[in-house]
């Protein structure tokens, strides 16, 4: 069987409705209005993923595929991939914010990778296999990109739990950090559509609820997704269950990160109390001693004595480096 191929990235509407019109042509009726629609751009998720797949009356298979464009910019963006398949052509239409983003360029490449080898494919589902094969690769890469993130900040966490001085650190650094998090976090939350819906289209493939079906002359059943490509998607399949794996222990992580922050500050907070604490209870006797000798009375035996005025500098330094030791050994200094 020939497999043929038509890729088409961030195409105009003119070209959008010459494929649509290439595609019913092949197909021999009127493609349905939500697919005619999504191929045209106008269901484009944008920050809405939401992967679809799904078989048409029997004649061709429709989907959409998400994947999200950078791990570092704070948004919660994605490019698109729609497709429409029959036994023997497979229609793409890419459509993303701008090519030249770095993930963009690594899936289309894997996609003309894609290409250049439909010759050798055996069916449509073949290629359509390979396809979401190199979306959960994208997924993985993704993860460990975030994963190598995380592992920074928990690593910068764990620094500034060391350092001394606490409250600058986290005047100065954790302000960064938490807005960081924030980011991160909002990337890796927004997988969860993507990678459970990706996870379920390619287990409705290996489980042999999603296909087309054609008879041949002899009586024989034809099926888009062979077995040999449906046993390579069992190792896809459990790719995909690992992604979601994944995602959610970079969310625990995160969540480590930020009760890590919180007890940080609530320590410095009781730290500070501490220190506060300590120095006033440490100038509360030099200033009890000093009030009490700058008190207006004749009858003060001190004031006579010649070394009344040692003894009351004396008190006072005992005092303050007697109340010094006991809060440094309390660790409150």
């Amino acid at each position: 069987m020939t497999v043929e191929w038509s890729l088409l990235a961030n195409p105009a509407d003119e070209e959008c409705l010459q494929l649509i019109s290439s595609i019913e042509a092949t197909v021999g009726h009127t493609l349905h209005e939500v697919v005619r629609r999504h191929l045209m751009g106008l269901g484009r998720a944008g920050t809405l993923a939401f992967p679809r797949c799904e078989s048409h009356f029997d004649s061709y298979l429709f989907g959409e595929i998400h994947l999200p464009t950078s791990s570092s910019d704070g948004r919660d963006e994605f490019f698109d991939l729609t497709f429409v398949a029959t036994f023997d052509h497979v229609w793409l239409v890419l459509r993303c914010p701008d090519r030249n983003i770095p993930s963009v360029a690594r899936f289309e490449s894997r996609l003309q990778n894609i290409s250049d080898d439909v010759g050798d494919y055996e069916s449509t589902g073949e290629v359509i296999g390979r396809i979401l094969t190199v979306a959960v690769l994208e997924l993985e890469e993704f993860l460990a990109e975030t994963g190598s993130r995380v592992d920074a900040l928990l690593s910068e966490v764990e620094r500034i739990e060391e350092l001394k001085h606490l409250s600058r650190a986290l005047q100065d650094e954790v302000p960064t950090l938490r807005a960081e998090g924030s980011a991160l976090r909002l990337e890796i939350e927004s997988l969860a559509a993507v990678v459970e819906q990706l996870e379920e289209i390619i287990g409705q493939i290996v489980g042999d609820t999603l296909d087309l079906h054609s008879e041949h002359v002899d009586g024989s059943i034809l099926e888009l997704f062979g077995r040999s490509t449906e046993i390579h998607l069992i190792d896809t399949h459990f790719r995909a269950r690992r992604l979601g794996m994944l995602r959610n222990e970079q969310i625990r992580r995160l969540d480590h990160v930020v009760d890590t922050i919180k007890h940080l500050r609530d320590a410095d907070e009781v730290t500070t109390g501490r220190f506060m604490g300590a120095i006033a209870s440490i100038m509360l006797f030099p200033t009890f001693i000093a009030g009490l000798y700058g008190m207006n009375f004749e009858q003060m035996p001190e004031i006579h004595w010649p070394f009344g005025y040692g003894m009351a500098v004396v008190l006072i330094v005992a005092t303050t480096l007697l109340q010094i030791w006991f809060f440094r050994r309390r660790r409150w200094l």
